[in-house]
């Protein structure tokens, strides 16, 4: 064999090698793909099928619950089946709300995070953020206390960004001093409030005035007054439903009638808030 037919034969056989180590490249790519896609598809079954379960055991329970509710004779109202009954989705995320005074901040925007995912009909379900409450409206209250209604307020004329861990402002105050926190903490608190006008870091869909939400309306359903001074000295009565209906009624609703009223807004459009004075020995209450 000639020079020139070794090169040729040794040229070939480093193609077909090269040609065998391709084809069991492919083959192995494939053999993974494949792997992956039935990984992926029984993961996704099983998921399915958790889900599956779960809104079947969710909707049994309510259902029994509702029917409860409807044969006892001693309660003074009747149920009826809602899907929104439960929270769809748990996020692993509990409010640290005794860290100061500001139960009206997280009240607030919980009730603006749930009326928001009613309203959508369940295509809103971003948590707002009570630190953008806390910090950014002046008029709301403070770590010594607020005016819930002062923070719903403030969302339909400022509005209020995503909160929880992943939004544009997470709650930044934690479990540190205790539950509850002794009211010695306050000041300090009360001294770092500030108004950030920025989103964490973490956080890239929209940027902080962007990221506003915004409700149409704020109201109050029990007659009320509320601060419209900075020193608290001037107060002025606030429009509410129930109010409205006792002036426009020949008689004033009694209290069956009021109760009535307010499981009709709860059912209709969500929770509401209430808010009252109480003084330091609350904090130590055993129950």
């Amino acid at each position: 064999m000639s020079d020139k037919d070794r090169r040729v034969l040794s040229t070939e056989q480093k193609r077909s090698q090269c040609n065998r180590r391709l084809l069991i490249t492919a083959i192995a790519l494939s053999i993974l793909g494949v792997v992956i896609l039935l990984m992926a598809g029984f993961l996704y079954l099983r998921s399915a099928a958790a889900e599956a379960e779960w809104k079947q055991s969710s909707d049994e329970y309510l259902r029994k619950l509702v029917q409860q509710v409807n044969d006892n004779p001693n309660l003074l109202w009747k149920a009826k089946y809602n899907r929104f009954g439960v929270k769809h989705r748990s996020y692993g995320f509990e409010y640290t709300r005794n860290a100061t005074a500001v139960q009206e901040a997280v009240a607030a925007a919980g009730v603006a995070s749930d009326r928001a995912c009613i309203k959508s009909n369940g295509t809103y379900k971003a948590s707002l953020s009570e630190e953008d409450i806390l910090g950014c409206c002046a008029v709301c209250g403070n770590c010594y206390g607020g005016d819930p209604l002062k923070a719903l307020v403030y969302w339909v004329n400022e509005g209020i960004v995503t909160g929880g861990r992943d939004g544009c402002r997470p709650y930044s105050f934690d479990l540190s001093c205790g539950v509850p926190c002794s009211p010695a903490t306050f000041p300090g608190a009360e001294k770092n409030r500030i108004c950030v006008r920025r989103c964490q870091d973490i956080y890239y869909q929209n940027k902080y005035d962007d990221d506003k939400h915004y409700a149409s309306m704020a109201y109050s359903m029990y007659p009320r007054t509320m601060t419209v001074a900075s020193d608290g000295s001037v107060r002025a009565q606030v429009p509410t439903i129930i109010g409205h209906l006792n002036k426009t009624s020949s008689t004033p609703m009694n209290i069956v009638q009021i109760r009535n009223i307010l499981k009709k807004e709860i059912a209709l459009f969500g929770p509401m808030t209430m808010a009252f004075p109480v003084s330091e020995e609350f904090l130590h209450y055993a129950s």
